[in-house]
């Protein structure tokens, strides 16, 4: 029981550093009249689409279940991994992650195009840049309802309340 605290806890403390950081990008792009600048991958950004903004958390990382770690923006071919655990530059991943509007869990892999680390985070946290590979048809249907969603919330934030 311990244990399963101890997993939430660090699986909370995640979640609020990358939603801190969102809230602080979104409040600079509110005080500013031109967007804020981006943060840029330390590699060359060779991205065909934008990425869209997502919060989901991983289900599994190459085998490893329930790691504490979440896909932090998204496209058809490629995505943000954020967490604590540090991939090595290169590999090849398998992730997992629930797909809310299917409510059923989506495996994609791909490999680590670039990792860095967080500066001032204490424990430290990793962000890895995600390139897709060998997609399946029904895993490519999957990502599109996915963005499809996050598209429309994305764009219609003004009207909600």
């Amino acid at each position: 029981m311990h244990e399963d605290l101890e997993k939430e806890l660090q699986e909370l403390r995640l979640e609020n550093k990358i939603l801190r950081r969102r809230v602080v990008e979104l409040e600079r792009k509110l005080n500013q009249d031109s967007p804020a600048p981006r943060k840029v991958a330390p590699a060359e950004d060779r991205r065909q689409e934008p990425r869209i903004d997502i919060l989901l958390k991983v289900l599994g990382l190459d085998g490893k279940e329930a790691i504490p770690a979440y896909v932090v923006n998204l496209n058809e071919s490629g995505m943000l991994l954020e967490g604590y655990e540090r991939i090595p530059d290169g590999s090849s991943l398998s992730i997992k992650f629930l797909n809310p509007q299917l409510d059923q869990p989506v495996e994609i892999h791909g490999h680590a195009v670039w990792v860095h680390r967080n500066a001032g985070d204490t424990p430290s946290t990793y962000q890895c840049g995600v390139i897709f590979e060998d997609l399946t048809p029904e895993t490519s249907a999957a990502l599109r309802i996915l963005l499809d969603k996050a598209r429309f919330a994305e764009d219609n934030l003004s009207y909600q309340d």
